[in-house]
């Protein structure tokens, strides 16, 4: 007998506290008719160990172990193919669902019937992070409290910022994310690939509804790399990776009729992730690292975007 709904969870090198209360939380769901693929990306410390021994304990949980390091995006999709489930539902590894969010997911979808179902967010965040930060979070996870279909799916999230494109925040039908994931790329894809990801299923959606008071998901804000205050020249190249994220986004978009994601959209996004990245270089990475940070920047953008950047930073600084 099919699960009712699949919880996919990608997982690489995540803390053992973090990962062994995430996978306590999806076990605990009090609607027991669903599955649970963990998807392990190659990890080198004991992630891998922990998944099969919670599997050998609870049949429901299955274990997908990648030969190497693919990406979270990579991760989610062999997730996705594998899924059994009517709907389905993505959890990172160091979040936590709260008992009942299956079950009311669940019977909200038999209610609204769309293909996306949003829902709200509790932040737990780590205690150095700053409160405007958090508000900003609060803000960009809240979902559209009303329903949007056809094309309002797309342009509510990348056009109107109705809502935002972070995926664990919603309920999705299978046959729909299936169908999406397919057109995915198979590249190493770990920054900003949520927005490309939800691009693409935001294209093959044809409805969404935005639940409210209803606080389903737990996430840990600042246990990551999100929510680091200073950075290596390691983290640095990690953020602007967020490139491959935009070249894999570019390749989908100029495969389709969408003139203003082609011409509007696409550059304004590549500013963002340009100044994103400058964000990062000139207020956590240590000053005695800048002229190796500022080779790193130059691998992935171009020198007159830089200097764009550069000035759009000055400009505030001279007011």
């Amino acid at each position: 007998m099919k699960p009712v709904i699949s919880i996919v969870i990608p997982v690489y090198n995540i803390r053992s506290d973090y990962l062994t209360a995430c996978i306590r939380s999806a076990t605990s769901q009090t609607l027991q008719d669903i599955e649970i693929i963990c998807v392990d990306d190659c990890s080198t410390n004991n992630s891998l160990s922990l998944l099969r021994e919670a599997a050998r304990r609870d049949r429901r949980i299955r274990v997908i172990a990648l030969d190497h390091n693919r990406g979270t995006c990579y991760a989610r999709k062999a997730g996705v193919e594998a899924a059994r489930g009517k709907y389905l539902l993505f959890l990172d590894a160091d979040d936590t669902l709260e008992p009942d969010a299956c079950s009311i997911l669940y019977k909200q979808m038999m209610i609204h019937n769309v293909d996306i179902l949003q829902f709200e967010t509790r932040i737990i965040a780590e205690s150095y992070l700053e409160p405007e930060r958090i508000l900003r979070s609060a803000r960009n996870l809240q979902p559209y409290h009303g329903y949007l279909y056809g094309q309002d799916v797309l342009n509510g999230c990348f056009r109107n910022t109705l809502y935002r494109f972070t995926v664990w925040n919603k309920m999705y039908r299978t046959a729909m994310v299936k169908k999406a994931f397919r057109c995915l790329s198979a590249d190493y894809l770990v920054k900003a690939e949520d927005a490309y990801t939800y691009f693409v299923i935001a294209c093959h959606a044809k409805s969404y509804y935005g639940l409210s008071n209803c606080r389903l998901y737990n996430y840990h804000f600042g246990c990551g790399i999100t929510g680091r205050t200073e950075l290596s020249l390691r983290h640095l190249d990690l953020y602007c990776q967020n490139m491959c994220s935009w070249d894999a986004l570019n390749g989908f978009v100029r495969s389709r009729n969408l003139p203003y994601y082609k011409n509007v959209f696409l550059p304004r996004f590549r500013m963002d992730l340009l100044m994103d990245c400058l964000k990062k270089y000139f207020v956590y990475l240590p000053q005695y690292m800048q002229e190796e940070g500022m080779n790193i920047l130059r691998s992935y953008w171009r020198e007159d975007e830089l200097n764009k950047g550069f000035a759009r930073i000055a400009l505030p600084m001279a007011g």
